[in-house]
């Protein structure tokens, strides 16, 4: 099959929509060091049947991997769909439900459609549950901050304007994609 590169740039993200509906995708590797598959990434691709993801992988849009073979068989082994910690689908659930230990995610719409739960139980692992990237200036910022903070750890600044963030990194001298010590 054919490789994709980052043209000399590390790919640290599958954006939204990137590969939706492409039916003659049967197999997906993502390489290590890939942090975010964006919502419908591989959405309504209707032949991806064998999904390899990196541990890297710590953030998983909404909806992401809807519509193909492999979530299909997964959500049929399991009413709950975790993906590298990340709680993708919640299925057919009812009266009180216990996410498990370890799941430090959960995606927007994971319990979309669960009419019969009446309690939830998230452990403290969980860091951060993601809200769909709708285009909309609060979104988008919290998603900078999440880039942000991925870099940094630095959790006590908060910018009301897009691209503050960046424009913090290189006031500093730090736009690299390292962590900070």
């Amino acid at each position: 099959g054919r490789a994709f590169t980052g043209l000399g740039q590390p790919i640290i993200s599958v954006y939204d929509c990137a590969f939706a509906a492409c039916s003659s995708l049967t197999n997906l590797t993502i390489g290590s060091g890939v942090e975010h598959v964006g919502s419908s990434a591989f959405e309504q691709c209707g032949s991806l049947a064998s999904v390899t993801l990196p541990d890297s992988i710590t953030s998983i849009g909404t909806e992401a991997f809807e519509g193909t073979p492999w979530l299909d068989e997964k959500e049929a082994n399991s009413n709950m769909t975790v993906i590298n910690n990340v709680l993708v689908s919640v299925k057919e659930c009812s009266g009180a439900v216990v996410i498990p230990d370890g799941v430090t995610a959960i995606t927007d719409k994971a319990f979309y459609n669960n009419t019969k739960i009446d309690s939830v139980t998230i452990p403290g692992q969980v860091i951060r549950i993601l809200p769909e990237r709708d285009g909309s200036e609060r979104i988008e910022l919290y998603y900078e901050y999440v880039d942000f903070y991925q870099i940094t750890k630095i959790n006590f600044l908060e910018f009301s304007k897009r691209g503050s963030y960046q424009k913090f990194l290189r006031l500093t001298g730090r736009e690299d994609r390292d962590a900070w010590d």
